[in-house]
């Protein structure tokens, strides 16, 4: 997959917490690096994220969740290994085989097709346009079950709803923040499909401008976060 990379330089906002609002949408997040006591010198913030994978299972989706993500469903390209099973306008789903036969080779385990194959069939081949330190990309987390796609685990207890063993957000539109050297960029990534270079141009500047907007809104001037070890990390994962 081909993808578009546009990067600009952009007013600092304040704190990046005050990026995140009182209450962020699904899928936004903040990421500050860990160097030590203090505050941390790259910080990287997107909200409202392209499109969401997310595996329960054998059973694989890939849903938009914003019109740019309709863009990267219809720029991808199915994985082998994983049976298409439906979806609908916004969503493409898959059923993966199960895990690998007990006593299966290290090689054949490996290769054993399971959710992270979608995954992977999102990810650039080329990059095109400008190169960014942090060019986009998926967050999220990873549950211990999506182990039995490659190893025979024993029956997991009974789940309650549908907790995922992945849910990952294909984040498109970013903040770059670094400290050291006092810049603040906005990224944006789109894929280059059937519309040309052209059409992923006009998108990614559209891009821009919603992040531009958005940091504009937080305003203010950056200031050192507060420093202490980091507090607890909540998750919907069981």
């Amino acid at each position: 997959m081909d993808v578009l990379v546009l990067v600009r330089s952009v007013p600092r906002p304040g704190e990046p917490a005050s990026l995140l609002g009182r209450a962020p949408a699904p899928g936004t997040f903040l990421l500050e690096s860990g160097e030590g006591v203090g505050p941390s010198d790259l910080a990287v913030h997107a909200s409202a994220p392209a499109l969401r994978i997310r595996s329960v299972g054998r059973r694989v989706e890939a849903e938009a969740l914003r019109p740019s993500g309709l863009s990267w469903l219809r720029a991808l390209r199915p994985p082998e290994g994983l049976r298409a099973v439906g979806g609908g306008a916004r969503s493409l789903r898959f059923l993966a085989p199960g895990p690998p036969a007990a006593g299966a080779s290290l090689e054949d385990r490996i290769g054993n097709p399971s959710a992270l194959d979608l995954v992977r069939a999102f990810l650039p081949v080329r990059l095109r346009g400008e190169p960014a330190s942090v060019p986009g990309g998926f967050f999220g987390a990873f549950g211990y079950d999506l182990v039995s796609s490659f190893e025979p685990l024993p029956e997991p207890p009974v789940r309650p709803g549908d907790d995922p063993d992945l849910e990952l957000y294909l984040c498109d539109r970013l903040w770059v923040y670094e400290r050291s050297s006092g810049t603040s960029h906005a990224v944006c990534v789109v894929p280059v499909g059937e519309g040309g270079e052209r059409r992923a141009l006009h998108e990614a500047r559209e891009g821009l401008a919603e992040v531009r907007d958005r940091i504009r809104r937080a305003g203010g001037p950056m200031r050192p976060g507060p420093a202490g070890p980091p507090g607890p990390v909540r998750t919907d994962f069981a």
